[in-house]
């Protein structure tokens, strides 16, 4: 599978199963030539051989000055490479990153490297935070920045992630592409007299107000 298949790394598996998540599951749905590299803890991979498991401390934070989250990221980055090294699957065509940070980081590497093109999906609230911060440096930001100036392509999951991508990260419009996050029937069954019965537990027979999703754009 030398320089003929696609590399996809995340520290969740499986991914959402609708809007980027059913786009990051269908780039990867072809075992002969994707390879997955997902967390060691991960279940329900025992029928698709082209997931491995591979991170042992995604899941893991905090500990001692941090010592958990610092191993979780250090292994995003370092791990993808010494198994393309060191296995016979070789140097991968295209890298998919789940999220600019880490696995963002990993795919810059590659393409670094040896010029491995590579796509990222972008988060609106995380692109949010990093832009605010005001620290002297701006290391998480300064770093985002990086991946998406060199990815090929910018999977967002609104029209609000894009605007904020172009605004404050000066992202060329015709890298981003807008897959929303919506529910998948075929997948997702919803047992409606559940729901209701639920509803009528919470708040009786008043209107109840549910706010679903991420970071939408302000209204004023």
């Amino acid at each position: 599978m030398h320089s003929s298949y696609t590399l996809a790394i995340t520290n969740g598996w499986p991914p959402m199963v609708s809007g980027h998540g059913r786009y990051f599951t269908g780039l990867l749905c072809n075992a002969e030539d994707t390879v997955v590299l997902v967390p060691k803890v991960t279940e329900r991979v025992n029928d698709l051989p082209h997931v491995k498991r591979l991170f042992s401390f995604s899941g893991k934070s905090g500990g001692p000055w941090k010592i958990y989250t610092i191993l979780q990221h250090a292994e995003i980055i370092v791990r993808p490479l010494l198994w393309c090294l060191f296995s016979r699957a070789g140097w991968p065509r295209l890298v998919v990153a789940s999220q600019p940070l880490f696995t963002g980081v990993t795919a810059l590497l590659f393409n670094y490297l040896k010029n491995t093109p590579f796509i990222v999906v972008g988060l609106g609230e995380e692109l949010s935070i990093a832009a605010k911060d005001d620290s002297w440096f701006r290391f998480r930001y300064r770093l985002m920045n990086l991946v998406f100036k060199n990815a090929a392509a910018i999977i967002c999951i609104t029209k609000n992630t894009a605007a904020i991508l172009r605004e404050s990260y000066a992202v060329p419009v015709e890298k981003l592409h807008v897959i929303y996050p919506g529910v998948d029937i075929d997948e997702q069954n919803v047992d409606t007299h559940a729901v209701e019965s639920l509803k009528k537990k919470l708040v009786g027979p008043s209107k109840m107000v549910l706010m679903v999703g991420r970071v939408l754009e302000t209204r004023k």
